[in-house]
């Protein structure tokens, strides 16, 4: 089992510098075509936090 994550930086349109990082972890036990594969798929909808 290994953690991996979806992670995406918040830039400030001004100075073009990263503000903050989001991020969405997960414990996967694949290779790691899939686990790339995973992270892609969800990546549309991980920056959506209820």
């Amino acid at each position: 089992m290994e953690l991996v994550a979806n992670v995406w930086p918040v830039v400030d349109e001004i100075s073009g510098l990263v503000q903050r990082f989001f991020m969405r972890a997960y414990a996967m036990e694949s290779n790691d075509y899939v686990i790339s594969t995973v992270l892609q798929a969800l990546a549309s909808t991980d920056f959506v936090i209820d």
